[in-house]
């Protein structure tokens, strides 16, 4: 017969040990939602704060976005593209009219749309990258891309560049839902984010051809899913972003918008540089030389941009950079995995932007900034998983 006061120590113990159990399966339920939200506020702070009166004053391509906002608010739909300042696709200016609808003409107003799709690109790239990575991986890509230089100074600007990242993310989760769960309309859905990009900036024209080159690699090399199936459902994403980029397409092959001029205008085979070099073997060596010129730009010698206000330091500080290249040799580790294989896809794909053009540089290539984080944040994300396997039990 046992003492009764052991007993009762006993019983309270096991509560004890029960209800910290289920605190502890608690936390891990809540663990990822936690995460996320914290995230989202922090990316709120570091965009919303002082976005009226930093950076100072209103610039003139601003100005210009809410103009065209107000031609919207009077006039109702004005076209998937604008020709004032060398032209632009509108697709952010309908959110940026609404705003100014609400809230009334301010600063505020004009940059708060852009904040917004800002701040919403960072727990959607979570759940996107989460699709197909560990939750370390993605807490710690979404935490570079919260805290990311470059990111956090585009959002807090009119610059309607911002939207490039914010329908990636879209389409890649979308993407690599369908690719995990093999539903249609997953496929669907991305085709119609991708489709869409062209509406956020002239140079995210950029992302469906990473996307396309990424596919026929998933084709030619995946496995475990019928060849028949799999193109079919490709079709189906493809046939989605046709459609949904369906008023851009016949905007721009109307030759009366003059819809290419714009390209034409920037591209660095209008320069003198370009001219000068005669034979291939120069030709080779002045796109070699921009190259060269685009990663010095981006991670080590900056070039102060007048337009946007970038380039006073490098976009990505040099841990950053350390640890994308590092991440780098993770992803080729794991080519076979799509958001990997997407992401060395992309990298020189959307590099391209700047290497082919002149000025712009940082928001020419802007759309390579959530990969550069996964790829920086894979790094972390191992590290940690390393770490937490070598830890000793906490008794």
């Amino acid at each position: 017969m046992g003492t009764p006061g052991f007993t009762r120590s006993t019983r309270a113990e096991d509560g004890v040990r029960r209800a910290g159990s289920r605190a502890w399966a608690l936390a891990l339920v809540w663990r990822e939602p936690a995460f996320v939200v914290a995230l989202t506020a922090l990316a709120a702070v570091l965009r919303l704060y002082r976005i009226g009166d930093l950076p100072f004053g209103l610039h003139g391509d601003e100005g210009i976005v809410g103009l065209e906002a107000h031609r919207i608010l009077d006039e109702g739909w004005i076209g998937p593209y604008v020709r004032i300042s060398a032209g632009f696709p509108a697709g952010s200016l309908y959110l940026i009219a609404g705003v100014i609808g609400v809230l009334g003409d301010s600063v505020f107003s004009v940059r708060f749309g852009m904040a917004l799709l800002g701040i919403a690109t960072v727990p959607i790239a979570y759940v996107a990258f989460r699709q197909a990575v560990p939750w370390r991986i993605a807490l710690m890509a979404a935490l570079l891309l919260t805290v990311s230089n470059w990111h956090v100074h585009l959002s807090r600007v009119a610059y309607l560049v911002i939207a490039w990242p914010f329908m990636e993310v879209i389409a890649v989760g979308f993407l690599l839902a369908g690719f995990r769960n093999g539903r249609w309309y997953c496929y669907a859905a991305a085709g119609v984010a991708t489709g869409f990009a062209w509406y956020a900036y002239n140079a995210a024209l950029l992302f469906p051809a990473a996307i396309a080159v990424t596919l026929c690699l998933r084709f030619l090399f995946g496995r475990g899913v019928p060849r028949l199936r799999e193109a079919m459902l490709y079709g189906i994403f493809a046939l989605s972003a046709l459609l949904a980029a369906w008023p851009m397409l016949e905007y721009a092959r109307d030759p009366k918008n003059d819809f290419w001029s714009h390209h034409e205008a920037v591209s660095i085979r209008s320069t003198q540089a370009y001219e000068d070099a005669d034979t291939p073997y120069q030709k080779a060596e002045f796109y070699a030389g921009r190259a060269r010129d685009y990663f010095d730009a981006i991670a080590r010698k900056s070039v102060p941009d007048r337009a946007d206000g970038l380039g006073v330091k490098p976009p990505i500080d040099r841990v950053t950079v350390i640890l994308a290249l590092l991440g780098v040799f993770i992803a080729l580790w794991r080519w076979r995995e799509p958001l990997y294989a997407l992401s060395l896809v992309s990298l020189p794909a959307m590099a391209l932007g700047s290497i082919l053009t002149f000025d712009g540089i940082y928001r020419r290539t802007f759309g390579i900034v959530p990969f550069i984080m996964l790829l920086a944040g894979s790094v972390l994300g191992v590290l940690w998983e390393h770490a937490d396997r070598l830890s000793l039990p906490v008794r």
